[in-house]
Formats: structure tokens, sequence, C-alpha cells
């Protein structure tokens, strides 16, 4: 079983990661990139690698060529040429919305479900075959968030961990 700290570049998945590295110390450091992050988050996952003396594992959802891309469901995005870069489906917040004709707010987290899980959900059944526990810097004002975070990862099979809100800690 392979240990994932999902990294978020703020302060309380970093607190998670110490945690988590003081008693796992082959776990995995996995940061899900949106395109649209600031120069100040990156520069901070830097600065985590060095404190943590560990890489982090940068993934992000980039999709198929366009030509080999065909839309599944209605959740799946329709590509436009604004989207193509090199020849790939490069999504950031703003095509997202566009494509899938929403404004994002925290009402239907769009970008979280297309950009930051489907693009981890891929890369832990792609590398571990969802033998995972995924470690969640969520603390216990957002304890809600991990009851349906842990229903759909155990659907999968992924186990999931949330240190802060057992501990009851708020940041």
């Amino acid at each position: 079983m392979k240990h994932i700290i999902t990294l978020s570049g703020g302060l309380t998945s970093a607190y998670v990661a110490k945690l988590v590295l003081e008693k796992q110390k082959d776990a995995e450091l996995v940061f899900t990139d949106t395109h649209w992050e600031t120069e100040d988050l990156h520069r901070f996952l830097r600065d985590l690698e060095v404190f943590f003396n560990k890489r982090i594992t940068r993934i992000s959802r980039i999709l198929l060529p366009k030509n080999e891309h065909r839309p599944r469901n209605k959740f799946d995005i329709l590509v436009n040429d604004e989207m193509l870069k090199d020849g790939y489906i490069v999504l950031d917040p703003p095509k997202l919305f566009n494509a899938v004709g929403i404004l994002g707010s925290n009402r239907s987290p769009v970008c979280s479900r297309h950009l930051k899980v489907a693009a981890l959900l891929k890369y832990v059944k792609r590398e571990y075959k969802n033998k995972v526990t995924l470690y969640y810097g969520i603390d216990h004002s957002e304890a809600h968030r991990a009851t349906r975070i842990t229903a759909r990862m155990s659907a999968l099979g992924i186990k999931t961990s949330y240190p802060l809100i057992d501990a009851k800690l708020f940041f």
C-alpha cells in the first residue's frame, strides 16, 4: 500500500505532509497543477521539497491529442482550439468553465472534479492500481468535505486519511 499526501500548496496540506512523513518516510508528495496557480505557490512547493528533502510529484489534467478525444458523457469536455497546446488538450479553470458552460463556484466543484480529482485518480490507478492511502489537509472545520471524498474514493478501493480532522485541529 502506497501512502500519498495530496498537496494543495497551502498550510494545512504542508502540515499534514510533516505529520505523515514523520511516520511514513516513503510517502509520496503529490501536487495536482491546474495551470492557474500563482508563482508564489510554486515557490512554496519548491521550499517544501527542500524542507522535506523530497521531490514533489506534479500531475495535471492533460488530455489526449485532439483527434483521439471523444466525449463520453455530459461531464466530459468538448474540445475547442483554444485548449490546444502542442497538439494536446490543456485545461485551466477558465477554459474548463467555458467548455462546461458554467461559472466556477464552491457550490459546483467543476474545477476540482475535472482538473484535480480526475488527474489524481488517473495517476493512482496507473501507478498503483488504486492500492493507496490518500492523505488530505482538510481541517476539522471542513469535516463535511471528508465524508464526500471518502465515499467517492472508497468506491474505487482507495483509502483516505484526514490527520487534522482526526486530531480535531482547526487552522
